[in-house]
């Protein structure tokens, strides 16, 4: 074997096979220089929360949870329509009141988690975290 295919196959010219390397992946984790010596973990805290952002997402949530209610809605009351249609209301007062328990489920749920993170920032300004 020539001294070059000895290089292109990891070996050293003694003939003893060196450890195969990956490239880009390290033997070892590689720890930060800035953590410290000793720790190993990170520390994060959330010290606030952005109403108008809690406001949003918690808005945009209900509102896909709200419209697989009423899909699902929709599905049972055909299910129970076709086992016995005269016991059933009619679709449209049907669907009236689901809808109205969605606009109540979203109005109250947003407001719910906004209250949340505005009490969630006054808790942990009084216990010391703060930005």
């Amino acid at each position: 074997m020539s001294p070059a295919e000895r290089q292109e196959r990891g070996t050293e010219a003694s003939g003893q096979d060196r450890a195969p390397q990956q490239s880009g992946v390290p033997d070892r984790p590689v720890r930060s220089q800035a953590a410290g010596p000793g720790s190993s973990a990170i520390g994060m805290r959330i010290s606030r929360a952005d109403p108008l952002s809690v406001m949003t997402t918690s808005c945009l949530v209900l509102l896909g949870l709200g419209a697989c209610v009423l899909v699902t809605m929709v599905l049972v009351w055909a299910m129970l329509t076709a086992m016995d249609p005269e016991a059933w209301p009619s679709f449209g007062w049907t669907l009236v009141l689901a809808a109205g328990v969605v606009t109540l489920e979203v109005v109250l749920g947003t407001a719910m988690a906004t209250l949340g993170a505005f009490l969630y920032n006054m808790s942990s300004q009084y216990a010391g975290v703060s930005i």
